[in-house]
């Protein structure tokens, strides 16, 4: 079982989609997952770190959170897609903003790329 979605960001909707993507794929061993104890080792780094390193998040409980292009950026990673969803105009990747047409392509993307591997994909390491 999976809980795809928590309604706190303007991009929502890519979030819902992407997430599911994700949990499809690693249901599909598309995407394999490492154990849980490494899985456990590595929330506890961050957990850590935040505790060493963030005295205040003034983005906690807000509709707007400023880590979700982060978030969304992993997600696609963690599929073997692109997170610069703007290229090849490089002024927009860099100044512009992100919208859920940004990602309206995502899923034909992961269809397309599946073709091109020859093994599953791995998760990329966020806490190294």
């Amino acid at each position: 079982m999976a809980f795809i979605g928590l309604n706190q960001s303007f991009l929502f909707m890519p979030t819902v989609e992407l997430s599911t993507l994700w949990v499809v794929a690693v249901w599909k061993n598309e995407l394999i997952l490492p154990p849980i104890e490494v899985m456990e080792e590595s929330i506890k780094r961050v957990s850590q770190w935040k505790k060493e390193n963030q005295a205040f998040d003034p983005t906690l409980y807000f509709v707007t959170h400023a880590r979700f292009h982060q978030y969304l950026d992993t997600l696609l990673l963690d599929l073997g897609l692109s997170p610069h969803r703007k290229l090849p105009n490089i002024f927009l990747e860099i100044f512009g903003m992100y919208g859920a047409g940004d990602y309206a392509n995502v899923f034909n993307e992961y269809e397309r790329h599946l073709l091109t591997i020859t093994q599953p994909l791995q998760p990329v390491d966020i806490d190294m």
